[in-house]
């Protein structure tokens, strides 16, 4: 039985892996059960000894002997408040932190491989941004990157110490490491990769993008109607379905965009400030030295270079 555990990065494949490739191959055996992964990654009202119990009879009735069993969730790598963008949206707080989720990882019974997707940051950035302006997000990239409320995030995509950080934690444990850019340069190439990695052969017949970017245009028109949104949540709460009526409406706009990237050109290209830039750049020539991926190539070495 031969177990890979994909732990993201989110923004970084992560879809593509595991509507095009993890679900698609008959040779794998792609754990999407939503209660186990709630066992693994959110705070239950259970003992430990309980969140064990289950999770040991979960992999001893759904894992295969003659599959490879995947397990992928983009949370497993990221701080919990990742994600917090009002007050009254306390969601992030049923997440458990990053170092108890590395711990229920680290204690599954059986043998397994992780899987690391990066990005390279001011990429990454941009479009967790988008992800967190399509939630209630209501500030600009700028006032984001400055707030207090970034740090945590901001720190986990430091790669260099990230992956420090879990092979330390994991010593016995390969972690594979390919940047996402591999994908958008060559589906062909990324595929390769991934099917080195899980040692099968995989054949994709859409290599096409299945989440693309939002344009300028919206991300403005969207953090206004967010300031709505924040105010509906304070008086009636996230549950309410006064709320759960402005979401769906929302998200119907939010699929209008193709219409608004016709007739207003706004491509996204925020740069990222000197101190992120130095600091980056610095720690991702020495990731650089250790992955057999020419970093460079990518921008990694040159964040704010235009696209």
């Amino acid at each position: 039985m031969k177990t890979f555990v994909h732990i993201g990065f989110p923004k970084s494949a992560s879809t593509f892996l595991q509507k095009r490739i993890f679900s698609k191959n008959d040779r794998i055996n792609y754990i999407k059960d939503p209660k186990f992964y709630e066992y693994l990654y959110t705070k239950k009202k259970v003992s430990i000894k309980l969140r064990k119990k289950y999770i040991n009879n979960f992999i001893k009735k759904k894992f295969s002997t003659t599959k490879i069993n995947i397990i992928s969730a983009e949370v497993f790598v990221m701080p919990n408040d990742c994600l917090f963008t009002h007050p009254r949206d306390n969601d992030w707080k049923k997440i458990l932190e990053n170092k108890d989720i590395m711990y229920n990882l680290r204690n599954l019974p059986i043998d397994y491989e992780i899987i690391m997707i990066i990005r390279n940051q001011r990429s990454w950035l941009i479009s967790w941004y988008q992800e967190r302006v399509k939630r209630l997000e209501t500030k600009s990239f700028k006032s984001w990157l400055e707030s207090k409320e970034i740090k945590n995030t901001l720190e986990v995509i430091d790669f260099y110490e990230t992956i420090k950080i879990w092979k330390n934690f994991f010593k016995k444990k390969k972690i594979s490491i390919i940047p996402f850019e591999l994908l958008k340069n060559s589906s062909e190439e990324f595929i390769k990769e991934i099917s080195q990695i899980l040692g099968i052969e995989i054949k994709v017949d859409d290599n096409s993008i299945i989440k693309k970017s939002v344009s300028n245009r919206v991300i403005f028109f969207k953090r206004k109607i967010n300031f709505l949104g924040g105010i509906l949540v304070s008086f009636f709460g996230k549950e309410s379905s006064v709320y759960r009526l402005f979401w769906k409406i929302n998200k119907k706009l939010m699929g209008f965009d193709f219409l608004v990237s016709k007739f207003f050109r706004g491509k996204i290209n925020y740069m990222l400030n000197s101190r992120l830039i130095s600091h980056y750049e610095s720690k991702n020539k020495l990731l650089n030295k250790l992955l057999k991926f020419d970093l460079k190539k990518y921008g990694y070495l040159n964040l704010n270079s235009k696209d």
